[in-house]
């Protein structure tokens, strides 16, 4: 694929190639975005920030890992609590 940077390998590249390989495919919009925040308020800034560009989807860390066993652990509390959180804050969005 034209866009695959084979220099990096990382889970978070793996999902912006899949993204571009899809907006190549079906013409549609794809904007990846990262931001620097606080966990105190990155939530609002995730949310504000999706509203200021008129976001469809947002695609967020996942806090859960599964195991061998088909078990679903929560490794990132921190994560959990921002997924939470923006949950919460989109409905006032809508």
């Amino acid at each position: 694929l034209p866009f695959w940077n084979k220099g990096s390998h990382s889970p978070s590249n793996h999902v912006i190639v899949a993204f571009e390989a899809y907006r190549q495919l079906s013409q549609v919009s794809i904007r990846p975005m990262t931001a620097i925040s606080s966990m105190a308020n990155i939530h609002e800034d995730i949310c504000a920030t999706a509203k200021r560009k008129e976001a469809a989807v947002i695609i967020l860390p996942f806090h859960k890992h599964q195991s061998l066993d088909g078990s679903l652990n929560n490794t990132r509390n921190d994560f959990r609590w921002v997924n939470k959180r923006v949950l919460m804050l989109s409905w006032n969005f809508c």
